[in-house]
């Protein structure tokens, strides 16, 4: 069990970090601080529309990325 739990914190880790990294990408490619994208993002997981080159920037990101693992 304890070998579970620190492997699935392993793989948040990545993701957290893969996540920030991300964030702060989107944000350089579109002039847009940071704390504001992470804002739009969180806005838009609520149901607000996302701003076309915030979201164009995050999709781009994330097919740079390679899939973690579960």
């Amino acid at each position: 069990m304890i070998r579970a739990f620190e492997s699935s914190s392993t793989a948040d880790g990545r993701r957290l970090v893969a996540g920030s990294t991300g964030l702060r990408e989107a944000s350089q490619h579109t002039d847009v601080k940071l704390t504001v994208v992470a804002e739009q993002l969180l806005e838009h997981a609520r149901g607000a529309a996302q701003p076309d080159a915030i979201h164009d920037a995050l999709r781009a990101g994330l097919a740079r990325r390679p899939r973690l693992a579960p």
